[in-house]
């Protein structure tokens, strides 16, 4: 079933225009003739992105950001994760996303294939293909392990067009070869006309523009990005990493962030201050994923307890919930610190870029009382 109307108009001449350059493409599969692609703007950090809403069941980690638009509904997390990435349920930057998401679709979906690079009917398991634009004039279908000769180049771009539904079965897996550690997953394109299904257990790469909606089952991963234009992404216990990275930085670099707090207008103690810092380290290699969050609580009263409140991200309200209780030492000061690599979990499961530029308060024993105020920082590579 393929879409020729709102994400498709106006691209016809363009798809004509890159007709003969397709011919070169999918002939004679040189990676360095196939340069131009599909660019997804706006939606390029967004690891997972719905037009009606995205709901996740379990324990899915998110690498990126996790938009909706034009929907606003977005469920899941915590206890689902986003790392490098924030929500963006219906706002501005989902909108702008979305937006270029229709675009790249429209893009790939006009982008032109030999006749020899028709699959359809044909089980993508088992294959070997060349950089290039391939074609399945209704639904595709993955079993087993597809491979994606890079042919040495870092950049190779592969487009797969499938008129109706891809699915994939249990425990497939898409794999990249000759194109280097440094080979980039963006460059992979799935333009599905009708929704997108990732059987348990997949392991699949590239970026999934579906012009209905897109569902990971259970236990399946995707380097790449999952974009909705219309219906719903659904996950369920996965693992999903954007190559690009989200909002919250760049994958495979540290980022990091502080802040001060300082008393409200008319506080009881005017001498009291705290320095929040973050930092969130990013697996690589034998390092594993770390987030930490610092606050240094200076020149309160000694010996005295006191409680830690913030607004609670995954809430809609702002009323701010309390989420620790401390005691200062003799001197007045006390050091807050939350470290995932001891096992440590962050204010309300939470993580650090779902609680940038959240409010916090260190309140008196009770909570009635507010000592210090300030916002959480946002954190940058």
């Amino acid at each position: 079933m393929a879409h020729n109307g709102r994400f498709t108009k106006g691209w016809r001449m363009r798809g004509g225009v890159l007709a003969a350059v397709g011919i070169a493409l999918a002939g004679s599969f040189p990676a360095s003739a196939v340069e131009e692609g599909p660019t997804l703007g706006a939606a390029r950090s967004f690891a997972v992105l719905g037009g009606s809403t995205v709901s996740s069941t379990g324990m899915t980690e998110v690498t990126g950001d996790v938009g909706v638009s034009p929907g606003t509904e977005i469920t899941g997390f915590p206890p689902g994760t986003i790392a490098n990435g924030a929500l963006h349920a219906g706002d501005a930057t989902a909108a702008a996303a979305a937006a270029d998401a229709a675009i790249a679709y429209g893009f790939a979906e006009g982008m032109a294939s030999i006749p020899a690079n028709n699959l359809t009917d044909l089980d993508l398991g088992g294959m070997t293909l060349a950089p290039g634009v391939y074609k399945f004039n209704s639904s595709a279908q993955l079993t087993g392990d597809l491979v994606l000769d890079a042919q040495g180049h870092s950049d190779a771009l592969f487009v797969v067009q499938v008129a109706s539904t891809l699915t994939t079965a249990s425990g497939s897996n898409v794999t990249v070869i000759h194109g280097g550690a440094n080979y980039d997953e963006s460059r992979i394109f799935w333009q599905v006309g009708a929704s997108a299904t990732l059987g348990s257990g997949t392991a699949f790469k590239g970026n999934i523009l579906a012009y209905a909606s897109i569902t990971l089952v259970t236990g399946s991963s995707l380097i790449g990005n999952a974009l909705a234009l219309n219906g719903a992404v659904t996950l369920d216990f996965n693992v999903v990493k954007s190559p690009r990275g989200g909002s919250g930085g760049t994958i495979g670099r540290p980022s990091k962030g502080r802040s001060e707090m300082a008393p409200p207008v008319g506080g009881l103690d005017t001498d009291a201050f705290a320095r929040i810092d973050g930092k969130y380290f990013p697996a690589r290699a034998a390092r594993l994923e770390r987030s930490w969050l610092r606050v240094k609580v200076r020149h309160l009263d000694a010996s005295t307890d006191y409680t830690l409140w913030a607004d609670d991200p995954s809430t809609v309200g702002t009323e701010l919930v309390q989420f620790d209780s401390f005691s200062t030492k003799p001197s007045g000061n006390f050091n807050y610190a939350k470290d995932t690599k001891k096992g440590d979990a962050l204010p309300f499961g939470a993580t650090l870029a779902t609680l940038a530029g959240k409010a916090v308060e260190v309140r008196d024993s009770a909570g009635t009382t507010t000592l210090l105020t300030g916002i959480i920082p946002t954190m940058t590579p």
